[in-house]
């Protein structure tokens, strides 16, 4: 063994030294060609005769006068250099080359950026411009609508056609830009038991703008209500695993509420969860970013899912223990049920699709994590999702919140309240 171990650090040495000649080489290359650049921008100079070296000088510095002597210039090669200057001035300068290389790797998508990793930064180019002259009290312009549509919102593209012409319908005859509920929610896109979704919601998926509450709240009790409906024709009672989707502001809630007031709290949330579903599904917000808590009663254990590329200490997930403890607490010492007899509070971080640097997509891939776990799918979870994908999945989003029979907006709904409010008016 010894001798092995010899051998090895005798060819590791070896390679070490090759390693190093070949840096040596390359070195050695490299100042050779640099030595003969110089020689050729080095002036040229006559070798010295035979004679003194006075005599050498004295004819140099001669030669040098001589061809520095100008001829005087005719009026037509006045003229032609004054009209190269002009002509020269008024073109536009080419900008440094370091300058176009960077635009070059960011067209690409090959610059590196030296960002916070647990940070997401938003979206900064010239869509919020275009979006402020279209955000006006009157009716949308069509025409900056569409050049909006085709430059900034792929989404838009991913849309089915009677969703697509139901947006443009909404667009045209509301104000996107108002954040507070008019006398007729006339900018309300969706109104549900519990939730309801602002035009500009609607606007900011499109965008690939960030998700609030509302959209994922209002997005899980859709596919909860699909999966029940679907429930009911194809599966068998006893081979359903049902989710618990709690309100995506149940942490403030949490932070705000003192001690009595979350163990109330708990009291009519958790027993009816835990006896009717095996996975209990928290969707978190910190810091502006998602990410999902998921207590697999049928284990048990706590899961835990990410989307940001994290290079040691998780903030976000730390920001989440608090209520993880108390859960857990809470179900050990007040809740008798025998399938969490060896429950712990550890949690285990899943393997998460990671979003793109500079992007806002950690909302859309909390919902893609939340849907497989309702259709119980959870072995079905990618490992990365593309930027397609993502907007795929925002797509997804709309056309479940629009496509509502009695809870969308239509245009039907929309000039009957029209009507009410002018007859109310009129009155």
């Amino acid at each position: 063994m010894v001798f092995l171990k010899e051998v090895e650090a005798l060819q590791q040495h070896k390679q070490q030294i090759e390693r190093n000649n070949a840096e040596l080489e390359r070195e050695n290359k490299e100042l050779k060609k640099e030595q003969q650049e110089r020689s050729k921008r080095s002036p040229h100079l006559e070798p010295f005769s035979n004679e003194t070296e006075e005599q050498n000088i004295e004819q140099q510095v001669h030669s040098v006068t001589q061809s520095a002597q100008v001829k005087p210039y005719s009026t037509q090669d006045t003229l032609d250099f004054v009209h190269t200057v002009t002509q020269a001035t008024n073109r536009k300068p080419t900008p440094p080359s370091k300058y176009r290389r960077i635009k070059q790797k960011t067209s690409q998508g090959t610059r590196k950026l030296n960002v916070d990793p647990i940070y997401t930064y938003p979206l900064l180019d010239k869509r919020a411009d275009e979006e402020m002259k279209m955000q006006t009290d009157g009716p949308t312009d069509q025409k900056k609508l569409k050049k909006l549509n085709s430059h900034h919102m792929q989404v838009i593209k991913l849309l089915q056609q009677p969703t697509l012409q139901l947006i443009k319908d909404m667009w045209a005859n509301t104000s996107p830009n108002i954040k507070t509920l008019s006398s007729s929610n006339s900018n309300v896109a969706y109104t549900g038991p519990n939730s309801f979704v602002m035009v500009e919601d609607i606007q900011e998926i499109l965008r690939d703008g960030e998700l609030g509450y509302e959209i994922i709240n209002t997005y899980a009790q859709l596919l909860l209500e699909e999966y029940d409906n679907l429930s009911n024709f194809c599966l068998i009672e006893s081979q359903q695993k049902r989710s618990y989707i709690f309100s995506a502001d149940l942490m403030n809630t949490f932070l705000l509420n003192t001690t009595e007031q979350n163990q109330q709290m708990f009291g009519e949330l958790l027993p009816d969860a835990i006896n009717s579903a095996s996975y209990l599904i928290f969707p978190i917000l910190c810091k502006s970013h998602w990410t999902l808590l998921i207590l697999d009663t049928t284990r048990p254990m706590w899961l835990y899912y990410n989307s940001l590329k994290i290079q040691g200490r998780d903030s976000y997930f730390d920001a989440s223990t608090p209520l993880r403890l108390a859960i857990t607490k809470y179900i050990c010492s007040e809740m008798r049920v025998s399938r969490l007899e060896h429950f712990s509070s550890t949690a285990c971080m899943c393997p998460t699709p990671k979003q793109q640097p500079n992007s806002l997509d950690c909302g859309p891939i909390v919902c893609y994590i939340i849907q497989h776990y309702i259709n119980n799918y959870v072995d079905g979870i990618a490992q990365s999702l593309t930027k397609h994908h993502v907007r795929k999945i925002r797509a997804d989003i709309t056309h479940k919140i629009l496509s509502h029979k009695s809870r969308s907006w239509t245009l039907e709904m929309h000039k009957s309240e029209e009507e009410a409010r002018r007859v109310h008016m009129a009155s």
